[in-house]
């Protein structure tokens, strides 16, 4: 593509050209999640373009990296977050969308288990401890409790001690379906999903 008359690559080359670099994967991803956040590129161009090079060097490595990206993910730490679950074997919803009855999101979580009903935030220090954002937060985290989620904060102390986040999901996990079946369908749609997911009461 031509800027101000000076051949470039476009944003999706780029990209592709980032993804088969040989750098750490963790970064990679942070950069195509950004991207992909910043909705000028979606996952399928950034696929159709790197299939333009079958053959060449680390196009295999770079279809893994964009892959493992997500839309809707709000900061590297997010990635790196889902990045310790996944390695260690759990695999996450990023993006979780509540959205009224006729549409209109009304609470979006940085990533969790859906159909769990797990809802997890990474809280970066400065915007959570403004003073508004962290009553926000707390009101934010009493409803979700009201409709029948766990919710689980995570902060960049937790990336540092990935064995003891990963026990902290492990755990929810394991306690996600006796605490489904504890909560009535007409709690939420999304109760009632969940149960339904589980096999506690017919679709």
């Amino acid at each position: 593509m031509l800027i101000d008359g000076v051949p470039c690559l476009s944003l999706t080359r780029t990209l592709v050209e980032i993804a088969r670099m040989r750098l750490p994967e963790l970064l990679v991803v942070q950069i195509l999640d950004g991207a992909l956040a910043s909705r000028r590129v979606s996952q399928a161009d950034l696929l159709a373009c790197l299939g333009r090079f079958a053959g060449e060097r680390n196009v295999a490595i770079a279809r893994r990296r964009i892959l493992r990206s997500r839309e809707r993910v709000r900061s590297p730490q997010e990635t790196a977050l889902r990045f310790m679950l996944e390695d260690a074997g759990i695999q996450v919803d990023t993006g979780i969308q509540i959205h009224d009855w006729d549409g209109t999101v009304m609470a979006e979580g940085d990533l969790g288990i859906e159909r769990l009903l797990i809802w997890g935030e990474y809280d970066g220090f400065e915007p959570h401890t403004d003073r508004s954002q962290f009553r926000t937060d707390r009101v934010g985290d009493r409803w979700l409790d009201r409709r029948g989620w766990h919710v689980m904060r995570f902060v960049d102390r937790d990336l540092a001690r990935p064995n003891a986040t990963v026990r902290d999901w492990q755990s929810a996990i394991a306690d996600a379906p006796a605490r489904i079946a504890g909560l009535t369908p007409g709690r939420s749609p999304e109760v009632a999903r969940a149960r339904q997911l589980l096999g506690l009461d017919a679709a």
